[in-house]
């Protein structure tokens, strides 16, 4: 089952809320239903460059003990009853309108700031839970997107983990990292 509600009825406002319900085989063919509830809006500052956006999603597990990962020999990828994460971002658009002509009449420049916090191990099973960052993460991630007109764009940021631990510095997906990107919309 899915479902969204979205709402655009206030200028420079665009925001929605959706939910995602479905069962699942794990471990040794036993059955789990999963939830998924997300909230996320985006405004935009009239007469301003400024663009505010934010996500909070939230999932449910129900009986998590069924899942494959709970019934391996590693705590590394356990997973719990709850996971969820949230993160905000200020953006501001600085392609000056004297630029909008000709060739650059589609072009956008926008650097950006996002804070992240992901907590993927609450409510587990076993009540053992990995607190060196490896699970539970928080990034801040600074970037700058080009439009080169309102279909394409060009993407670089840079992810700084800020648990900084030691353990999570060894796991790829917890490192510092530059990403380099392009996006097509259509």
């Amino acid at each position: 089952y899915s479902g969204r509600l979205h709402y655009h009825g206030v200028q420079g406002l665009d925001t929605s809320t959706s939910f995602y319900l479905t069962e699942t085989r794990g471990f040794a063919n036993s059955r789990t239903f999963v939830g998924l509830w997300d909230v996320e809006a985006l405004y935009r500052v009239r007469n301003t460059g400024l663009e505010l956006r934010g996500d909070f999603a939230y999932w449910r597990i129900a009986k998590p003990e069924n899942l494959l990962a709970n019934n391996d020999a590693s705590l590394m990828n356990n997973v719990g009853e709850r996971l969820y994460g949230w993160y905000l971002e200020a953006a501001y658009h600085f392609w000056p309108a004297a630029w909008k002509e000709g060739k650059g009449s589609g072009m956008d420049f926008v650097p950006f700031i996002r804070y992240s916090d992901i907590v993927t191990q609450s409510g587990l099973p076993s009540g053992t839970r990995l607190r060196n960052g490896t699970t539970n993460k928080r990034f801040l991630t600074l970037g700058v997107s080009w439009f080169l007109n309102p279909n394409v764009v060009l993407k670089a940021d840079y992810r700084h983990n800020l648990d900084g631990s030691e353990a999570s510095a060894m796991q790829g997906a917890n490192q510092d990292y530059l990403q380099l990107g392009v996006g097509m919309f259509f």
